[in-house]
Formats: structure tokens, sequence, C-alpha cells
């Protein structure tokens, strides 16, 4: 299979990157948030930038963290370990601890120190932690945020993060203040990946406009389906040649243009014998039904407000999807979420494959859409909201 280029179509995105690279390398910290659907190429995006000559590696240290579904992760302490040598941190007890116990011993090193520029400093160090020490503890950076703070003043530091939505509010507070923070000179930049929320459900705390970052630190890059333009190209060179505009025409409306969703498309119409190569070019074979026989489009007006609020928030979850995750992204009770989704199993919209499946430890109802067009088009309508707020 052709190896298909990850950040095909998001040209856009990258230059919005690459200056903030090049901000956080001039001293200047920063924090992007790249928020986006299921599908969208959030994580293939984070795939791409790690061996992207935008982060080399000898100029530019770098860190990935991903956050597992369900996960209390603290990345800014995960941070702390892999670019302070966490085994040595550990085993001094933190610098904090390192500090006293050389306070402790002060009388013994005095005499030890041979140059007088090497006793200097080390009176200077004690002088400064002690003063640090008569601060109030409000104004005292936790020692995970400040030995960070001191990687990144000596060298040019990113940290990824993929699925930040998933943080606590704690570590998602912990991570803003890392970038919120940091002195001018500190070259850090934090980017994160994050689900958009559903239409109508609050953003993750780490979307929100917070306190703790300074406007001029922060950006979003909001990454919605790829374009007409970017489908052909893609499409092009997944299958190895020219095609037909009927080709993109059942891509962009099987998919809405979701990168991770195209080659799952074109893998189904190769197999059901729907794609045939006339001489360069591919074209659909209008004798063979494509592989997914559609239904006539819903007509969401009988399903009322409710129902379509939710089956949008749906349509940007993965499919199948749980109620109890629906339910968690639109903020409310399950089985009020449940009711509507029996509304729309009603009208065919909605099929449950499995009433006994376990999340997070509680039994909840999976579901699919029976038509990949409505969920496409559900998937588009949630995306035009979210762009015109």
């Amino acid at each position: 299979m052709p190896d298909i280029p990850p950040l095909l179509g998001r040209e856009t995105e990258l230059a919005v990157i690459a200056d903030a690279i090049a901000r956080a390398a001039a001293g200047k910290p920063s924090l992007v948030i790249v928020e986006g659907e299921p599908g969208s190429g959030r994580t293939a995006l984070l795939d791409a930038l790690e061996t992207s000559p935008l982060l080399p590696r000898r100029k530019i240290q770098v860190t990935r963290l991903d956050i597992a579904k369900g996960g209390d992760a603290d990345v800014v302490a995960d941070a702390a370990g892999r670019l302070t040598r966490h085994q040595t941190y550990e085993r001094l007890g933190g610098r904090r601890r390192l500090g006293a116990a050389i306070r402790r011993v002060l009388p013994d090193w005095m005499g030890a120190i041979p140059v007088w520029g090497d006793l200097l400093e080390a009176i200077t160090t004690t002088a400064n932690v002690v003063r640090r020490r008569k601060k109030d503890p409000a104004d005292t950076l936790p020692e995970d945020i400040a030995a960070l703070h001191r990687v990144a003043r000596r060298r040019p530091t990113a940290v990824l993060v993929d699925d930040a939505h998933r943080l606590g509010p704690v570590a998602t507070d912990r991570l803003l203040r890392l970038v919120g923070a940091a002195d001018v000179g500190t070259r850090l930049l934090v980017l994160a990946t994050a689900r958009s929320a559903a239409p109508g459900a609050p953003p993750a705390e780490i979307i929100r406009p917070s306190p703790r970052i300074p406007t001029e630190r922060r950006q979003r890059i909001l990454l919605g389906p790829l374009d007409e333009p970017a489908v052909r190209t893609w499409t092009q060179r997944f299958l190895g040649g020219d095609v037909d505009d009927s080709v993109i025409a059942d891509v962009l409306e099987s998919t809405g243009g979701l990168a991770a969703a195209i080659a799952t498309r074109l893998d189904a119409l190769r197999a059901a014998g729907t794609l045939r190569r006339d001489g360069e070019r591919w074209t659909l074979d209008t004798e063979r039904p494509p592989p997914v026989q559609e239904e006539t489009p819903v007509d969401f007006g009988l399903l009322g407000a409710d129902v379509v609020g939710v089956l949008g928030a749906a349509a940007t979850l993965d499919d199948p999807f749980d109620a109890l995750t629906l339910a968690q992204s639109v903020g409310r009770d399950e089985l009020w979420v449940e009711d509507r989704l029996a509304a729309a199993r009603r009208l065919g919209v909605l099929e449950c494959i499995d009433d006994s499946h376990e999340v997070d430890g509680e039994i909840t109802s999976v579901y699919r859409f029976v038509s990949a067009a409505t969920r496409a088009a559900l998937r588009r309508q949630a995306h035009s909201q979210r762009t015109s707020r």
C-alpha cells in the first residue's frame, strides 16, 4: 500500500506550528492546542512532527506523552522525570531536599573548596535557596515545573501531549502553569492535541481560555475536514494514478473529508470491485453497487432539535460509540441521552449492537449509524456549528 503523507492538506496548520516553534526557540514560551474531532489527524500530526525538520533533535529536546483513556496522568511530573534524568532526581530526593542536605553540612564543605570562585558560587547558590524559602508558598513554583523551566533555559524544549482533553482539572492546571509561569527567555513549547467538544457540550479544560496563560502565549488550531483538492491528491497518491470526479464525490460524501476514513473507504470500494482502472485513471464501476447502500437521507425535522443535537455529538465520536461516553461529551444524564437515541433507532438512523458494554466499570449500550452518509452529514453540520461560534 502506498505511503500516504499524514500531513497532506495541513500546510496552514504547519505554518502556525512552525511560527510557534520559532517563538519558543527565541525565548517566548508558547502553548499550541491542536483541536479536532476523531479521525481528523491530531495524532498523525504529532507522529509526523516527532520526525519533522521542524523539531530537529540535535537542536531541540523533545518528549511526548500520550494520555491513556481514563488516565489521571500528570504530564508535568512525567516530562520533568524524562528531561531531568529521572533516576538521579529520585535518588537525590529532589533538588529541594538536596539543597537542605547541603545547608546541613556547610562547615564541612567550606574548607573543601580549593578555588575562591567556586566558594563564592556555592555561597550565592545557598543564599538564593534561603531567599526562595522566605517567599510566600503560593508564589513558589512546584519543583518539577521549576526544573523544566531550568532545562528550557539551557536548551530549547518541546513537550508534546496527545489527547490532552483526557487530563483531569489538576493536571491541566499544572500544564497551563508550566507555560504561563515561565519567564521570558525560557525556550519552551507545549504542543497538545484535544478532541473537539460535542455540539452544546462544554469544551475540555485544556481548550478553555485560562488566566494561567497570557493571550500572546496561546494559539489554537482547529483541524477541520480535508478540502476537495487535498482529498483528490490524497486519493491519487493512495491509488497511484489519476481519479475520476465520481470517485472523489463518493469519498467526500462517505468520509466527510476525515483523513482517517479515506483509506478505509477506498479499500472498501476496491474490495467490492466498485473501483476499476481505465488506463491511468480510476473510476467507479456504475454496474456494481457501492459496498454500503445508503438510505434515503433522513429528514432531520422529524427527529426534533434534541435528538439532532445528540446525533450531531455522536457523529463526532468514533463509530460505533457508547451511550455513556456520549452522555459525558454532551454533559447530560445517560438516561436522557438513551431516550434520544431510542427515537433515532425508531426512525432507522441508529442500531444498537451491544446492550452490555462496560466502560470505566459501568455497563452501557453501544450504537452505530446505519448510514455513513447520514453520519457524515451530521458531522459536517456539527463542524459548521463549531467553527461559526
